[in-house]
C-alpha cells in the first residue's frame, strides 16, 4: 500500500491506476479534509467481497 496526496492523485492519476492495476497495490489517497480514501483495482475488490462473504456464511 502506498499514500499519495490528492494534489498529486489528480496529477498522476493514470500512474496510480497503473501501479494500483498492474502490481495488485492499494493506494491511500489523502484529502485536506481528512476524508481519505482507498483506491484498489477491481479484480482485488471482488476478492475482498468474496472473502467477506464466504467467512460471514461460514
Amino acid at each position: 500500500m502506498f499514500v499519495v496526496d490528492y494534489e498529486n492523485a489528480i496529477i498522476n492519476l493514470d500512474e496510480i491506476i497503473d501501479k494500483v492495476t498492474d502490481e495488485n497495490e492499494a493506494a491511500v489517497i489523502t484529502a485536506k479534509n481528512n476524508k481519505n480514501v482507498v483506491l484498489m483495482s477491481l479484480d482485488e475488490y471482488n476478492k475482498l467481497m468474496k472473502n467477506i462473504f464466504v467467512n460471514k456464511n461460514s
